[in-house]
Formats: structure tokens, C-alpha cells, sequence
């Protein structure tokens, strides 16, 4: 029995626009909670299986806290993952990381094993 491995799929990219790009070069994360930090990770994490209404409502919803924690204030026209992301971006380079944090090597893209889908093996720990 052979078996069949696909290729990931490619992702459609989109240009990101001018103002927003002139904006992450200019933006000041220094007052950012850790708090909105984490709900930003969580949401660049999860928000591919999220559907459209909860993703939208979300994304401005965090979009709304992180602009009245940095300045200038991020551009109208930016998609709430572009604006996270930018923000997280400074914040690593503002704390000189560049890793992304926590036990994901990237949102959604996880470093460790399922172990729930190998009979016989527990978790470790």
C-alpha cells in the first residue's frame, strides 16, 4: 500500500498597503500590555479556524485595545492580522527576540507531537 503526500497548500498574498507599512516603521509598542501581547498571539494562532464573523469581530475588537496602547494609532484601511503582526514584530525587535514566543514555532504550526493520535503513548510529564 503506498501512501500519497500532499504538498501544502499555497496561500494567496495579498500587498500590503503603503500607509501601513509607513506606519510599522514609525509605530511605538513601549506601552503594550502583556496582556494584549498574549491576546494578539492567541489570535495569530488561532484565527485560521475561526470563522468569518468571529474572526472579523476579534480582530477589531483587539485592533481597538492595541490602539490606545501604541502610537501614532494604526492606519483604517489595515486588516486586523496585519496589524497584530506588525505589532508583535516591534515588540520582538523593541525586546531583541526574534523567535516567536511560546511552544509554537509559528501561529498555527506546532513544534510538538499529537500525542493523542499514537496508540499506545502517553504524554510525557
Amino acid at each position: 500500500m503506498s501512501w500519497w503526500r500532499r504538498s501544502p497548500k499555497r496561500r494567496k498574498t495579498y500587498p500590503v498597503p503603503s500607509d501601513l507599512l509607513a506606519w510599522a516603521q514609525a509605530v511605538d509598542v513601549s506601552r503594550l500590555s502583556e496582556d494584549t501581547v498574549k491576546a494578539a498571539e492567541d489570535y495569530l494562532r488561532e484565527y485560521g479556524s475561526w470563522n468569518l464573523f468571529v474572526r472579523g469581530e476579534a480582530g477589531l475588537r483587539l485592533v481597538s485595545v492595541i490602539d490606545t496602547q501604541v502610537s501614532p494609532p494604526p492606519p483604517l484601511d489595515g486588516m486586523p492580522s496585519d496589524i497584530l503582526a506588525i505589532v508583535l514584530a516591534a515588540r520582538r525587535k523593541q525586546l531583541g527576540t526574534s523567535e516567536w514566543p511560546g511552544w509554537a514555532t509559528w501561529p498555527g504550526v506546532s513544534d510538538w507531537p499529537d500525542w493523542a493520535e499514537w496508540p499506545g503513548w502517553d504524554r510525557p510529564g
